[in-house]
């Protein structure tokens, strides 16, 4: 599990190596043997961007751990790249965050960008 962690946490700086691992391929050997470089970097930068580190919340809230996860929620650069559940989720969780910090206001208009996502 520690290894997938790694992996989610680090998925766009190893994306960046293995794309230029295949530009570096593909100028040496070609393109055919570059291509699976290639694909495994295009798929590992999608997956960052439509699914995002949310995965990496559930250790810091069933720890309790509120800071972590809003360190982790911080971290999502473009919530609108997510894909609809998992951003309705992303609002969900910074609607309860801000609850938990008292910020209602905050909470409010997270919740109701949770529910204008889920609603379209």
């Amino acid at each position: 599990m520690k290894a997938y962690t790694f992996l989610i946490r680090y998925r766009l700086p190893i994306s960046i190596i293995v794309l230029l691992a295949g530009i570096f391929t593909n100028f040496a050997a070609g393109f055919w043997p570059a291509f699976p470089l290639y694909l495994i970097a295009a798929i590992l930068i999608f997956s960052h961007f439509f699914f995002g580190p949310l995965r990496l919340i559930q250790e810091y809230m069933e720890s309790g751990d509120m800071d972590g996860a809003e360190k982790v929620l911080n971290s999502i650069t473009f919530p609108n790249l997510l894909y609809k559940p998992i951003r309705s989720v992303y609002y969900t969780l910074k609607g309860n965050i801000a609850m938990s910090k008292q910020d209602f206001d905050s909470a409010e208009t997270m919740m109701k960008k949770d529910w204008t996502w889920v609603c379209r």
